[in-house]
């Protein structure tokens, strides 16, 4: 049978051999239970960290089979109709995208590779395994057409893992929404993860987004991934006054009531939501994931050089996690809450804190911990409407010694156009504005004095890459 030729590709990695499976078939449970002890101690532990991820039942059967190798991954279940189901319920997870007998002949030829990978270095995880031996998933991604480009960024990224579904964003005479998805891509994502990528910049959109948002589950999405990056309430998040309304509250209802797909609920990604407390404004109909965009200038700081602006890249790239030797760069902060927010993420920086405080009949910004003299300082935070207090912060900067001063946040509003004020850079001090296209408008300030904007899609990407490996690892679990 086609599960043997998996067993062939096994068979010079077990002291024991494949032979042994007929073990798993015979024998009653009391026994491998008074064999469970010894099998264990003579387990090598390689063994005993390649199958501590399996379920229990299995675990005493590999241990029982005596298999020292990588032979575990062709022995998951006793039977081959097991053997079956179990990647059966792979492919309806979307966790595999072949059909059973091809997902099979994949793992045997991935074990051969194995073989010859355990002489240089230790085996990965079972999950990683295979999940590196199988094919990439397409995932389906529908956009909002504000967020065409980031989309196409993603597809370029990922061309055999991201399948671009089409969408009509059209509208009555009346104005409201005509919305149509392709009737091919309503049959593929039945068959494989569905994500729609979405921005609520503009209160105008947000209801015709809503409408494809709740259809592509009902209509019979496999798995359904919703990304958001910017949550446009945010900053109305509580009550100080009798009669004001959190709206962040009201959008975290509208989307908590978003159906569920064929596996399951619906998972809501949003970077860098303002209070972290929103995540709680949803219910359990849906599972929040909250992620940062700081890792993105991470990266940019690993890249740069010294210049006369000091923010020219470098011809040779430099590998994550090395500092330029000839900048010294601090991560500076506008507040305690951004501090205790995003701090931990850049360890190996020195940091400044910044803080308003009370001066007469005014309120300043002071740098309140942290010496940055001498040091190439990057102001963080989750967004910027008006600016006016990155700008204090600056100018607190630069008075004690600061070398030069950028900025990066997550979310550019810029209400009424505030973005020009930074323009100026001689009056605001700030080298270099790094914004992502979160907001997709922003991706027209790219390049106009200080402002660079980092595109989100290599985030997106790696989720979707993870999103899978952990799928396969909890179904091992």
């Amino acid at each position: 049978s086609l599960w043997a030729q998996v067993l062939v590709a096994c068979g010079s990695f077990g002291k024991t051999g494949p032979a042994r499976c007929s073990m798993a078939r015979a024998g009653d449970a009391e026994s491998a239970a008074g064999g469970q002890a010894k099998a264990q101690s003579a387990a090598s532990p390689e063994l005993l960290n390649l199958i501590s991820g399996l379920p229990k039942p299995f675990q005493d059967h590999m241990l029982q089979m005596g298999v020292d190798d990588v032979a575990v991954l062709a022995n998951l279940h006793a039977t081959e109709v097991e053997h079956r189901k179990f990647w059966q319920d792979l492919l309806t997870r979307g966790v595999i995208s072949l059909s059973i007998d091809d997902s099979l002949i994949a793992v045997s030829k991935a074990i051969v590779v194995w073989k010859k990978a355990r002489a240089e270095e230790s085996p990965p995880p079972i999950a990683r395994f295979m999940s590196s031996a199988l094919p990439p998933v397409k995932t389906m991604v529908f956009a909002h057409q504000s967020m065409a480009k980031v989309a196409q960024k993603l597809q370029e990224l990922h061309p055999e893992q991201i399948v671009l579904g089409k969408c009509r964003w059209e509208t009555f005479n009346d104005g409201f929404p005509n919305l149509a998805l392709n009737e091919d891509d309503c049959h593929s994502m039945t068959r494989m993860p569905t994500v729609y990528l979405g921005s609520f910049h503009d209160p105008n959109n947000i209801f015709e987004q809503l409408a494809i948002l709740y259809a592509l589950p009902s209509m019979g999405a496999l798995q359904f991934r919703v990304f958001l990056p910017w949550f446009c309430t945010g900053t109305m998040e509580r009550v100080e006054v009798l009669g004001q309304i959190a709206t962040a509250e009201t959008l975290a209802r509208v989307l908590s009531a978003t159906p569920h797909a064929a596996s399951g609920p619906t998972r809501i990604t949003i970077f860098d939501i303002h209070a972290l407390q929103e995540q709680f404004y949803f219910n359990d109909n849906v599972h929040v994931e909250l992620k940062s965009a700081v890792w993105l200038l991470r990266q940019e700081l690993a890249h740069l050089s010294a210049s006369s602006d000091g923010f020219s890249p470098r011809s040779s790239i430099l590998p994550p996690g090395m500092l330029a030797q000839d900048k010294k760069f601090a991560i500076c902060f506008p507040d305690d809450g951004a501090a205790k927010r995003f701090g931990k993420k850049f360890p190996e920086y020195p940091h400044c804190v910044c803080s308003k405080v009370r001066e007469d009949d005014s309120r300043v910004v002071r740098v309140k911990d942290g010496n940055p003299s001498g040091y190439d300082c990057v102001i963080v935070d989750d967004l910027v409407q008006s600016g006016g207090t990155l700008v204090e912060c600056a100018k607190a900067l630069r008075e004690m010694g600061a070398k030069s001063i950028s900025c990066f946040v997550t979310h550019g509003v810029f209400p009424r156009d505030s973005w020009k004020r930074f323009l100026d850079v001689e009056k605001t001090g700030i080298q270099r504005f790094y914004l992502t296209d979160t907001i997709p408008r922003n991706c027209e300030l790219h390049g106009q004095g200080p402002f660079r904007v980092l595109s989100i899609a290599p985030l997106l990407g790696h989720l979707l890459s993870h999103s899978r490996l952990d799928d396969l690892r909890g179904l091992l679990r």
